[in-house]
């Protein structure tokens, strides 16, 4: 269902969308392709989105991530578990429930961030 409400949203805010329900087939997919953004679930049914990004850093330097959750389902203690993943990889957050309106913007707002800063000449 929120698999399906992304990928809608996104194709009709013009972006190209891979789907995947399974952590470890993404991160098989991503090494074959890098996108440029991943969007993730803290829970997925093979790994959790924390034990993604831990790989996602392990493998690749300039992967650019979203997580995503239900926040509020969950005692406060997994709040500030959601929003620590920006200290591990996460380039941003989002607590579900969301609109199509604040994903596509986010969306947005991180890719242009990340391609500003790829493209930054090295010194």
């Amino acid at each position: 269902e929120n698999l399906e409400f992304c990928k809608n949203a996104l194709i009709k805010a013009e972006y190209d969308v891979t789907t995947c329900t399974k952590g470890e087939t993404a991160i098989k997919l991503y090494e074959k392709s890098p996108f440029d953004l991943i969007l993730l679930d803290l829970f997925m049914p093979d790994i959790d989105g924390l034990q993604m990004l831990v790989k996602l850093g392990d493998k690749f330097q300039n992967y650019c991530a979203i997580t995503m959750s239900n926040v509020d389902k969950y005692p406060a203690e997994f709040k500030r578990l959601f929003y620590s993943t920006k200290m591990i990889g996460a380039s941003e957050v989002i607590e579900k429930p969301f609109t199509e309106k604040q994903l596509v913007d986010l969306v947005k707002e991180v890719l242009t961030k990340h391609m500003g800063l790829q493209n930054k000449p090295s010194k």
